[in-house]
Protein backbone atom coordinates (compact mmCIF):
# COMPACT_ATOMS: atom_id res chain seq x y z
CA UNK A 1 0.00 0.00 0.00
CA UNK A 2 2.41 2.11 1.16
CA UNK A 3 5.96 1.27 -1.58
CA UNK A 4 4.49 0.20 -4.22
CA UNK A 5 4.80 1.64 -7.96
CA UNK A 6 1.45 -0.01 -8.88
CA UNK A 7 -1.65 0.13 -6.68
CA UNK A 8 -4.33 0.38 -9.76
CA UNK A 9 -5.17 -2.91 -9.07
CA UNK A 10 -4.89 -3.04 -5.13
CA UNK A 11 -8.82 -3.18 -4.13
CA UNK A 12 -8.01 -1.71 -0.62
CA UNK A 13 -7.14 2.01 -2.60
CA UNK A 14 -9.99 4.01 -3.47
CA UNK A 15 -8.15 6.70 -5.02
CA UNK A 16 -4.29 7.16 -5.82
CA UNK A 17 -2.05 9.75 -7.21
CA UNK A 18 -0.11 7.91 -10.16
CA UNK A 19 3.22 8.27 -10.23
CA UNK A 20 5.54 7.06 -13.31
CA UNK A 21 8.98 7.42 -13.98
CA UNK A 22 8.94 7.26 -17.14
CA UNK A 23 6.51 10.42 -16.91
CA UNK A 24 8.30 12.14 -14.80
CA UNK A 25 5.71 11.91 -12.13
CA UNK A 26 7.05 11.90 -8.76
CA UNK A 27 6.65 12.34 -5.31
CA UNK A 28 9.39 13.17 -1.94
CA UNK A 29 6.94 10.95 0.48
CA UNK A 30 10.55 8.78 0.92
CA UNK A 31 12.37 11.69 2.42
CA UNK A 32 10.79 11.23 6.35
CA UNK A 33 13.61 8.79 6.56
CA UNK A 34 16.36 10.62 4.14
CA UNK A 35 15.42 13.46 6.43
CA UNK A 36 14.92 11.90 9.73
CA UNK A 37 11.03 12.62 10.89
CA UNK A 38 11.07 11.01 14.23
CA UNK A 39 7.47 9.69 15.55
CA UNK A 40 6.82 9.54 19.19
CA UNK A 41 7.13 6.89 21.82
CA UNK A 42 3.05 7.65 22.88
CA UNK A 43 2.46 6.07 19.21
CA UNK A 44 4.83 3.50 19.52
CA UNK A 45 3.34 2.38 22.88
CA UNK A 46 -0.69 1.98 21.53
CA UNK A 47 0.72 -0.71 18.80
CA UNK A 48 -0.56 -3.98 20.22
CA UNK A 49 1.37 -6.96 21.27
CA UNK A 50 1.42 -10.07 18.90
CA UNK A 51 -0.71 -11.33 20.98
CA UNK A 52 -3.42 -8.26 20.62
CA UNK A 53 -2.25 -7.18 24.73
CA UNK A 54 -1.66 -3.82 25.13
CA UNK A 55 2.30 -2.99 25.47
CA UNK A 56 2.04 -0.62 27.93
CA UNK A 57 0.69 -3.85 30.19
CA UNK A 58 3.94 -5.05 30.01
CA UNK A 59 5.72 -4.38 33.59
CA UNK A 60 8.74 -3.07 32.18
CA UNK A 61 7.60 -1.37 29.18
CA UNK A 62 8.80 1.87 30.48
CA UNK A 63 12.72 1.03 30.09
CA UNK A 64 12.54 -1.48 27.00
CA UNK A 65 15.59 -0.43 24.77
CA UNK A 66 14.90 0.53 21.21
CA UNK A 67 16.27 -3.42 19.74
CA UNK A 68 13.47 -4.56 22.54
CA UNK A 69 10.72 -2.70 21.50
CA UNK A 70 9.77 -4.31 17.85
CA UNK A 71 9.91 -8.00 20.03
CA UNK A 72 6.07 -9.89 19.71
CA UNK A 73 4.49 -6.81 18.24
CA UNK A 74 1.77 -6.14 15.90
CA UNK A 75 3.42 -6.25 12.53
CA UNK A 76 2.66 -2.75 11.61
CA UNK A 77 4.72 -1.11 14.07
CA UNK A 78 7.72 -1.91 12.01
CA UNK A 79 6.18 -0.85 8.61
CA UNK A 80 5.93 2.46 10.31
CA UNK A 81 8.69 3.15 12.70
CA UNK A 82 12.16 1.90 11.45
CA UNK A 83 12.85 -1.38 13.08
CA UNK A 84 16.39 -2.58 14.29
CA UNK A 85 18.39 -3.48 11.47
CA UNK A 86 16.39 -1.65 8.35
CA UNK A 87 18.16 -1.54 5.67
CA UNK A 88 17.39 0.89 2.47
CA UNK A 89 19.37 -1.46 0.35
CA UNK A 90 18.49 -4.88 0.45
CA UNK A 91 22.07 -5.61 -0.84
CA UNK A 92 24.35 -3.39 1.29
CA UNK A 93 24.91 -5.27 4.72
CA UNK A 94 25.40 -1.94 5.98
CA UNK A 95 22.10 -1.46 8.75
CA UNK A 96 20.60 2.46 8.68
CA UNK A 97 21.45 4.12 11.99
CA UNK A 98 19.02 5.91 14.49
CA UNK A 99 19.73 9.37 15.18
CA UNK A 100 19.27 10.21 18.71
CA UNK A 101 18.85 14.29 18.25
CA UNK A 102 15.91 13.23 16.29
CA UNK A 103 14.62 11.06 18.75
CA UNK A 104 14.79 7.51 17.44
CA UNK A 105 11.88 6.77 16.11
CA UNK A 106 12.30 7.05 12.60
CA UNK A 107 9.54 6.99 10.13
CA UNK A 108 9.49 4.55 6.87
CA UNK A 109 5.77 4.37 6.10
CA UNK A 110 6.04 5.34 2.69
CA UNK A 111 9.55 4.22 2.31
CA UNK A 112 10.16 2.48 -0.99
CA UNK A 113 11.62 -0.71 0.09
CA UNK A 114 13.09 -1.12 -3.96
CA UNK A 115 16.00 1.27 -4.27
CA UNK A 116 15.05 1.53 -7.97
CA UNK A 117 12.19 4.07 -7.20
CA UNK A 118 14.13 6.38 -5.46
CA UNK A 119 15.31 8.65 -7.66
CA UNK A 120 16.57 11.58 -5.52
CA UNK A 121 15.73 13.36 -2.06
CA UNK A 122 12.24 14.56 -4.19
CA UNK A 123 11.95 12.20 -6.86
CA UNK A 124 9.93 8.86 -5.52
CA UNK A 125 8.10 6.86 -8.08
CA UNK A 126 5.74 4.86 -5.88
CA UNK A 127 1.80 5.16 -5.78
CA UNK A 128 0.77 7.13 -3.34
CA UNK A 129 -2.97 6.20 -1.64
CA UNK A 130 -5.34 9.30 -1.04
CA UNK A 131 -7.77 7.07 0.27
CA UNK A 132 -8.56 3.41 0.97
CA UNK A 133 -10.74 1.34 2.24
CA UNK A 134 -9.04 0.96 6.29
CA UNK A 135 -10.50 4.32 6.93
CA UNK A 136 -14.17 3.53 5.63
CA UNK A 137 -13.60 0.65 8.37
CA UNK A 138 -12.70 2.45 10.85
CA UNK A 139 -15.02 5.71 10.58
CA UNK A 140 -17.88 2.97 10.35
CA UNK A 141 -16.52 1.69 13.69
CA UNK A 142 -16.44 4.78 15.23
CA UNK A 143 -19.39 5.97 14.20
CA UNK A 144 -21.67 3.08 16.33
CA UNK A 145 -19.29 2.85 18.76
CA UNK A 146 -20.21 6.61 19.51
CA UNK A 147 -24.19 6.30 18.77
CA UNK A 148 -24.43 3.40 20.96
CA UNK A 149 -25.17 0.33 18.72
CA UNK A 150 -21.91 -1.35 18.12
CA UNK A 151 -21.83 -4.59 18.24
CA UNK A 152 -19.88 -7.72 17.66
CA UNK A 153 -20.71 -8.32 14.11
CA UNK A 154 -20.08 -4.35 13.57
CA UNK A 155 -16.27 -4.93 15.04
CA UNK A 156 -15.18 -8.57 12.73
CA UNK A 157 -16.60 -6.45 9.52
CA UNK A 158 -14.43 -3.08 10.47
CA UNK A 159 -11.75 -3.32 13.02
CA UNK A 160 -10.78 -7.40 12.53
CA UNK A 161 -10.98 -7.36 8.91
CA UNK A 162 -7.90 -4.46 9.65
CA UNK A 163 -5.94 -6.64 12.35
CA UNK A 164 -7.16 -10.28 10.46
CA UNK A 165 -4.53 -9.02 7.39
CA UNK A 166 -1.87 -8.77 9.79
CA UNK A 167 -2.25 -11.54 12.53
CA UNK A 168 -3.36 -9.78 15.23
CA UNK A 169 -6.17 -11.18 17.25
CA UNK A 170 -9.32 -9.92 16.83
CA UNK A 171 -11.28 -6.87 18.80
CA UNK A 172 -13.93 -8.64 21.57
CA UNK A 173 -16.61 -5.70 22.58
CA UNK A 174 -17.41 -7.72 25.72
CA UNK A 175 -13.45 -7.87 26.67
CA UNK A 176 -13.19 -4.35 26.02
CA UNK A 177 -15.73 -3.10 27.87
CA UNK A 178 -14.99 -4.86 30.95
CA UNK A 179 -10.98 -5.17 30.71
CA UNK A 180 -10.83 -0.85 30.00
CA UNK A 181 -6.98 -0.20 29.21
CA UNK A 182 -6.20 2.03 31.67
CA UNK A 183 -3.33 4.29 29.40
CA UNK A 184 -6.11 5.05 27.01
CA UNK A 185 -8.41 5.81 29.57
CA UNK A 186 -5.95 8.20 30.95
CA UNK A 187 -5.60 9.48 27.42
CA UNK A 188 -8.94 10.18 26.26
CA UNK A 189 -10.48 11.50 29.39
CA UNK A 190 -13.85 11.74 27.51
CA UNK A 191 -14.67 8.79 26.27
CA UNK A 192 -17.58 7.79 27.98
CA UNK A 193 -21.12 5.50 27.49
CA UNK A 194 -21.14 1.40 27.60
CA UNK A 195 -19.13 1.31 24.87
CA UNK A 196 -16.27 2.94 26.43
CA UNK A 197 -13.47 0.38 26.10
CA UNK A 198 -14.64 -0.48 22.65
CA UNK A 199 -14.59 3.19 21.77
CA UNK A 200 -10.87 3.62 23.18
CA UNK A 201 -9.63 0.41 21.16
CA UNK A 202 -11.20 1.98 18.21
CA UNK A 203 -9.32 5.36 18.50
CA UNK A 204 -6.15 2.53 18.93
CA UNK A 205 -6.49 1.48 15.68
CA UNK A 206 -6.95 4.83 13.86
CA UNK A 207 -4.07 5.83 15.08
CA UNK A 208 -2.37 2.56 14.44
CA UNK A 209 -3.72 2.50 10.98
CA UNK A 210 -3.34 5.50 9.88
CA UNK A 211 -0.16 6.86 11.17
CA UNK A 212 1.65 9.31 9.41
CA UNK A 213 -1.08 9.85 6.65
CA UNK A 214 -2.30 12.95 8.18
CA UNK A 215 -5.47 12.06 9.93
CA UNK A 216 -4.08 12.55 13.78
CA UNK A 217 -4.51 16.54 14.22
CA UNK A 218 -7.90 16.77 13.03
CA UNK A 219 -8.82 13.26 15.30
CA UNK A 220 -7.84 14.62 18.21
CA UNK A 221 -9.58 17.68 17.75
CA UNK A 222 -13.04 15.88 17.02
CA UNK A 223 -11.97 14.17 19.89
CA UNK A 224 -11.87 17.13 21.85
CA UNK A 225 -8.69 15.84 23.75
CA UNK A 226 -6.46 19.17 22.34
CA UNK A 227 -4.73 18.71 25.17
CA UNK A 228 -2.78 15.59 23.72
CA UNK A 229 -0.98 18.58 21.90
CA UNK A 230 0.60 20.26 24.43
CA UNK A 231 2.36 16.67 25.88
CA UNK A 232 5.97 16.85 24.90
CA UNK A 233 6.64 14.12 23.17
CA UNK A 234 9.00 11.39 24.25
CA UNK A 235 12.38 9.42 22.01
CA UNK A 236 13.28 5.98 23.05
CA UNK A 237 15.31 4.84 26.38
CA UNK A 238 18.52 4.95 27.37
CA UNK A 239 19.67 2.58 29.82
CA UNK A 240 22.69 4.80 30.50
CA UNK A 241 25.07 7.12 29.34
CA UNK A 242 27.65 5.08 27.14
CA UNK A 243 27.20 2.48 23.36
CA UNK A 244 24.19 1.27 22.87
CA UNK A 245 22.76 -1.55 19.89
CA UNK A 246 21.06 -0.06 17.71
CA UNK A 247 21.16 -2.60 14.66
CA UNK A 248 20.03 -5.60 16.67
CA UNK A 249 23.32 -7.66 15.55
CA UNK A 250 24.88 -7.60 19.35
CA UNK A 251 27.34 -4.87 19.00
CA UNK A 252 27.66 -1.75 20.15
CA UNK A 253 26.75 0.86 17.47
CA UNK A 254 26.22 4.63 18.84
CA UNK A 255 27.21 5.89 21.81
CA UNK A 256 25.72 9.12 23.91
CA UNK A 257 27.97 10.77 26.24
CA UNK A 258 27.97 13.90 28.55
CA UNK A 259 30.34 15.67 26.27
CA UNK A 260 33.98 15.08 24.31
CA UNK A 261 35.63 14.71 27.00
CA UNK A 262 33.31 12.70 29.04
CA UNK A 263 34.38 9.25 27.35
CA UNK A 264 34.54 7.32 31.05
CA UNK A 265 31.22 4.97 29.66
CA UNK A 266 33.50 4.06 26.76
CA UNK A 267 36.55 4.11 27.83
CA UNK A 268 36.88 0.13 28.29
CA UNK A 269 35.79 -0.46 24.94
CA UNK A 270 38.49 -2.07 22.75
CA UNK A 271 39.56 0.82 20.01
CA UNK A 272 38.42 -1.58 17.11
CA UNK A 273 35.21 -0.64 18.63
CA UNK A 274 35.40 3.14 20.07
CA UNK A 275 36.54 4.05 16.56
CA UNK A 276 33.13 3.00 14.70
CA UNK A 277 31.07 4.52 17.15
CA UNK A 278 28.92 7.38 15.62
CA UNK A 279 28.92 9.78 18.82
CA UNK A 280 26.37 11.80 20.37
CA UNK A 281 26.75 14.76 23.18
CA UNK A 282 24.46 15.80 25.47
CA UNK A 283 25.90 19.51 25.20
CA UNK A 284 25.06 19.78 22.14
CA UNK A 285 21.79 20.98 22.86
CA UNK A 286 19.97 18.93 20.43
CA UNK A 287 18.37 16.96 22.95
CA UNK A 288 18.30 15.83 26.70
CA UNK A 289 17.30 12.54 28.49
CA UNK A 290 14.36 12.53 30.90
CA UNK A 291 16.63 11.15 33.82
CA UNK A 292 19.51 13.55 33.22
CA UNK A 293 22.19 10.28 32.65
CA UNK A 294 19.24 7.85 31.49
CA UNK A 295 15.73 7.96 30.48
CA UNK A 296 13.69 9.07 27.65
CA UNK A 297 15.21 11.19 24.66
CA UNK A 298 13.90 14.48 24.77
CA UNK A 299 13.88 17.43 22.72
CA UNK A 300 15.59 20.62 24.13
CA UNK A 301 12.86 22.68 22.49
CA UNK A 302 10.57 21.38 24.87
CA UNK A 303 12.59 21.63 28.19
CA UNK A 304 12.91 25.83 27.19
CA UNK A 305 9.90 26.13 25.76
CA UNK A 306 6.70 24.36 27.03
CA UNK A 307 3.51 23.38 25.03
CA UNK A 308 0.33 24.83 25.87
CA UNK A 309 -2.90 23.99 23.99
CA UNK A 310 -5.36 26.91 24.48
CA UNK A 311 -9.33 25.72 25.32
CA UNK A 312 -11.30 26.59 23.15
CA UNK A 313 -9.43 28.64 21.15
CA UNK A 314 -6.97 26.50 19.30
CA UNK A 315 -10.17 24.18 18.22
CA UNK A 316 -10.84 26.77 16.04
CA UNK A 317 -9.20 28.60 13.40
CA UNK A 318 -9.52 32.59 13.21
CA UNK A 319 -11.22 34.23 9.87
CA UNK A 320 -8.43 35.76 7.80
CA UNK A 321 -7.62 39.39 8.29
CA UNK A 322 -8.15 39.77 4.92
CA UNK A 323 -11.79 38.20 5.12
CA UNK A 324 -12.04 41.10 8.43
CA UNK A 325 -10.48 43.46 5.96
CA UNK A 326 -13.29 43.24 3.03
CA UNK A 327 -16.08 42.56 5.86
CA UNK A 328 -15.94 44.84 9.10
CA UNK A 329 -19.23 43.22 10.12
CA UNK A 330 -16.78 39.96 11.00
CA UNK A 331 -15.14 39.82 14.38
CA UNK A 332 -12.39 37.28 15.69
CA UNK A 333 -13.49 34.54 17.28
CA UNK A 334 -12.16 32.93 20.66
CA UNK A 335 -9.60 35.31 21.49
CA UNK A 336 -7.91 34.79 17.96
CA UNK A 337 -7.82 38.65 18.09
CA UNK A 338 -5.03 38.64 20.74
Amino acid sequence: MFSSNNLSSNTEAIFIQKNDRSLGIANNSHTVLDWQWALSGELMEEFLTADGKSFTSTPDYKTKTFTQIFQNRDPRLAETIMPAGFKTDPNNPTAYLIKPSFGGYLQIKFYPRDPALRGGWDANYTDLPIMRYAEVLLINAEAKAELGTLTQADLDATVNVLRGRVGVPALLLATANTQVDPVLAARYPNAQGANKGALLEIRRERRVELACEGFRFNDVLRWKTGDLLAVAPHGIYVPALGAMDVTGDGNPDIAILENEKATGPIDQLPDAVKTKLVKYYLDGGAFYLSNGTSGYIMMTVDQKNKRSFVSPKYYYKPIPLGQITLNPNLKQVFGWDK
